[in-house]
């Protein structure tokens, strides 16, 4: 079975930096803290994200962030999870991919 959830961890265009040049801080603490949670299997973490620093800027609405939720409530016990494509574009979009099983 193959099912893909589309979105993003870190999604605010109000704040690309369309000249380029580093990630955020903001956005890169908030990336690393879920990859973690995810690698973790940390659920919880995840649920409450709003409650991670650098969340209100890093998800300034949900829509994107939340098939990441469903993606992971599929994982069964035991399965691997990997991160890929783990880079966070013009300051404040985050790619980062997860693949389970």
């Amino acid at each position: 079975m193959l099912i893909i959830g589309s979105g993003n961890i870190v999604h605010n265009l109000g704040l690309l930096n369309w000249k380029g040049g580093k990630p955020y801080s903001w956005a890169e603490k908030f990336n690393r803290l879920i990859i973690k949670a995810i690698l973790e299997n940390d659920h919880q973490t995840i649920i409450n994200f709003y409650g991670l620093e650098g969340a209100k800027e890093s998800v300034p609405s949900a829509e994107h962030f939340l098939p990441l939720l469903y993606i992971l409530a599929l994982r069964e016990e035991g399965e691997k999870v990997e991160i890929f494509n783990d880079e966070i574009e013009l300051g404040s979009i985050g790619m980062t991919s997860v693949v389970v099983g």
